[in-house]
């Protein structure tokens, strides 16, 4: 079971910064991936392109506990994952139903 519960820590320097406490969650390769996300924004940047990865804090701290950084104002990838089924089921019904009436009116 996962446990989570948020905490709001104030970093000297950078303000206020809300933070999931996750349990039951291995965070390391979400670290990982943050990590390689923001070597990849700097070498864009380096090269002239933008940068548009919103990368977040992420701290591991055991191979099932860590802290998260919540960025207010944004969509997570489940979200976008369940509009996207939702959706692909609402035109699935869509065409379910336009054949049901096709077979039934002949």
């Amino acid at each position: 079971m996962d446990d989570h519960s948020t905490l709001i820590c104030r970093v000297s320097g950078l303000g206020e910064m809300s933070v999931l406490v996750k349990k039951g969650d291995d965070l390391r390769k979400d670290q990982l991936i943050m990590g390689v996300m923001k070597i990849l924004g700097r070498l864009l940047e380096e090269n002239g392109l933008r940068n548009l990865f919103q990368c977040y804090a992420c701290l591991s701290t055991s191979e099932d506990e860590g802290l998260i950084e919540i960025v207010p104002n944004s969509i997570t990838i489940g979200d976008v994952y369940n509009d996207a089924n939702s959706i692909a089921a609402s035109a699935m019904n869509e065409e379910i139903s336009a054949c049901w009436l096709f077979l039934f009116s002949l």
